[in-house]
């Protein structure tokens, strides 16, 4: 909303927001068309982007509206069959496992835009 605010006072913040927006449109339609609109994506390989589910954050009283996921990192390895540890961008692993479930895509349209980390 605030990025909405500040675009109504420049003509050229409006035109990139629309382009930011855009983008994120495209993105998220490519990424449905690749997995045929299945959101339950389980290929994940070591060096991919991924999303962390807080789950704590449903337990908070009035919390409806906040964002349950954190992150991105990167996938450091494959443990099990369905665990994974991961990294923070920085290339700091995180201590512990993470289940599959956990983990959703982080998905993203910068130039040259790539699935896995080059850390």
């Amino acid at each position: 909303i605030r990025a909405l605010q500040i675009s109504r006072r420049d003509e050229r913040l409006r035109e990139s927001n629309e382009k930011l927006r855009e983008s994120h449109r495209r993105a998220i339609d490519d990424m449905a068309k690749r997995n045929g609109h299945k959101w339950d994506f389980q290929d994940y390989e070591e060096g991919m982007y991924v999303w962390l589910r807080e789950s704590h954050l449903d337990t908070i009283k009035g919390g409806k509206g906040l964002w349950t996921y954190s992150g991105p990192y990167i996938i450091h390895e494959k443990c099990a069959r369905d665990a994974f540890v991961l990294k923070e961008l920085s290339g700091v692993i995180l201590p512990g496992h993470v289940n599959i479930r956990q983990l959703r895509l982080f998905f993203f349209r910068p130039t040259h835009q790539t699935l896995r980390a080059k850390l």
